[in-house]
Order: C-alpha cells, then sequence, then structure tokens
C-alpha cells in the first residue's frame, strides 16, 4: 500500500498488489519496465519536473 499526502491532505492510496494497479501500469508508458511497482525494498528517490520544489518532514514507514 502505498500513500501520497500533500499539505496534510492524502491525495494517491494505491495498492502495488491490486489487480486494479496491475491493469493500469500495463496499459501505461511503464508496462515495458520489468518488474515496475514490484520491489519490496530498496531507494526512494524524489523528483521535481523543473519547477521549484522544497521537501520537508519525509516519512517513510512500514505498513
Amino acid at each position: 500500500k502505498v500513500q501520497h499526502w500533500l499539505n496534510g491532505v492524502l491525495v494517491v492510496e494505491d495498492d502495488l498488489r491490486a489487480e486494479d494497479f496491475r491493469r493500469r501500469v500495463s496499459a501505461s508508458k511503464f508496462a515495458q519496465w520489468p518488474g515496475f511497482g514490484k520491489a519490496t525494498s530498496g531507494h526512494l528517490a524524489l523528483q521535481d519536473h523543473g519547477d521549484a520544489v522544497r521537501f520537508r518532514r519525509l516519512r517513510v514507514r512500514s505498513l
């Protein structure tokens, strides 16, 4: 399960094991990425898309 919160508001929530998620991945540009969304551990990357961005109070925890 993945949750993205922005300024105290839940904006994204997904279960990466759900059939609906797998179906949406297979219909996306990520379909060609072997193992996309299947990692159970690893690195966390933060990105921007050319705008000024700041990250603070980041929390990562196992649920």
